[in-house]
């Protein structure tokens, strides 16, 4: 569950176990390497979290600039310590610790739709629930979501054998 509700450690975790991922770095200020790494557009968001709150979407270097400091201002301001606190991880390079008060990923923003996954693995895959996000303008950047069940899943185009393979590599 700590790689789970991390998005930097699972991203990583995506990486190690060859699942494709976006391009990402975890940031605490804005570095030209870290931009031309990921490239535009990109994504500005929390590493812990959840229901896609504080994505910032940016497609130039101004509006990266505007929404960073939108971000960490916002972040800075919030009192939910469950999310923003300084959080142990496993040791990737010399680091032991985030800080997600002041760290943030930046992440390539890769068009097309979007779906999560909640899955358990005992002695086979069960499938908890997939959701498809929807990017409504007009109550912010992914806040709309549909609860697909098995009949929808296949419907969107989705093999629930590729799904379950999936799920497996990412455990």
């Amino acid at each position: 569950l700590k790689i789970a509700s991390n998005k930097f450690l699972m991203k990583n975790e995506f990486l190690r176990c060859n699942v494709p991922t976006a391009k990402y770095r975890l940031i605490s200020r804005l570095n030209e390497d870290d931009i031309v790494h990921v490239g535009f557009p990109n994504v500005l968001k929390i590493v812990s979290g959840s229901g896609s709150e504080f994505i910032l979407v940016n497609h130039n270097n101004i509006e990266l600039k505007t929404n960073f400091e939108k971000l960490r201002d916002a972040v800075l301001k919030s009192d939910d310590h469950n999310w923003f606190c300084e959080r142990e991880m496993p040791k990737i390079g010399e680091r032991t610790v985030i800080d997600t008060r002041r760290e943030v990923l930046l992440e390539e923003f890769l068009k097309g739709e979007e779906y999560s996954c909640d899955f358990i693995i005992d002695n086979s895959v069960r499938i908890i629930r997939v959701v498809k996000k929807y990017n409504l303008a007009h109550i912010g950047f992914f806040r709309g979501f549909y609860l697909l069940n098995p009949a929808s899943i296949r419907r969107f185009g989705i093999d629930m054998n590729t799904l379950k393979d999936t799920c497996v590599k990412i455990a």
